[in-house]
């Protein structure tokens, strides 16, 4: 009976570890994070609306450097011609970007929503270089 009760609290202890390691995993570091495709918003676009699977194995989950013009500014997101959402990082501070910008952006590519026909970024920083 012992043995039993001490495999379980070894169980519960083990899962809330793992569960709290992932919550409270370290966050991305897009500065320091080496870039493994540079181009414009417009070519990223058109091979996502060209050839999703193509794209998405190109592309998905990888360190993005993108030109672009931005379209519309909301609250920690940017979104640039024709149609990539840029969620900025959270530790990011909002900055002083208008509509019709040129700027260049660095993140990680989570894919196409096909509903809105739009590519989407993460951990998004702004590069001033």
């Amino acid at each position: 009976m012992k043995h039993k009760i001490l495999i379980t609290l070894l169980f519960i202890s083990t899962s809330i570890y793992l569960s709290y390691q992932y919550v409270y995993q370290d966050r991305t570091d897009m500065v320091s994070k080496k870039t493994a495709y540079c181009l414009t918003s417009d070519r990223l676009f058109f091979q996502f609306t060209d050839n999703q699977n193509l794209a998405n194995d190109t592309y998905l989950n990888q360190t993005i450097e993108l030109k672009g013009k931005v379209n519309t500014i909301s609250n920690g997101e940017i979104i640039l011609y024709p149609g990539i959402i840029c969620r900025l990082d959270s530790s990011f501070m909002q900055p002083k970007i208008h509509p019709s910008d040129s700027i260049k952006i660095k993140g990680r590519c989570v894919g196409f929503d096909d509903l809105f026909g739009e590519v989407k970024m993460d951990h998004v920083i702004i590069n001033w270089e």
